[in-house]
């Protein structure tokens, strides 16, 4: 799993964790849950990051009032 799971994060780096899970499941019918996910990743040496989705979640325009 762990190698699978190595693969798919090289292809796709910026890949949300459930996107992972659905590519791990389609390639190797493993079933597994956000969390554990999670943890796997971070077992593997994978931090957490903050979204580029949403770029206003970490910045704040003023309203100049």
């Amino acid at each position: 799993m762990a190698e699978e799971l190595m693969r798919l994060v090289a292809k796709s780096p910026n890949a949300t964790v459930e996107a992972l899970l659905e590519g791990l499941t389609a390639r190797t019918s493993i079933t597994a849950s956000r969390a554990s996910m999670q943890r796997t990743l971070s077992r593997l040496g994978f931090s957490r990051k903050n979204s580029s989705a949403h770029p206003n979640a970490t910045r704040r325009e003023s309203s100049g009032a």
